[in-house]
């Protein structure tokens, strides 16, 4: 009997994927992230520690 999920088990195929994933996620985060000096004004209004 044959694997049907060979993506399953390339290791290249699974390399490429998670990059794909990781530019995909990252591209997201910095597209919804506030602006700095919004999320600043935000963390200043709650008195949290600013960090970077």
């Amino acid at each position: 009997m044959a694997n049907a999920f060979s993506e399953l088990t390339d290791p290249v195929d699974q390399k490429a994927r998670l990059e794909e994933h990781l530019r995909q996620h990252n591209a997201k985060r910095v597209a919804t992230a506030p602006d700095t000096s919004e999320r600043k004004i935000m963390m200043k209004t709650f008195s949290l520690p600013w960090n970077k």
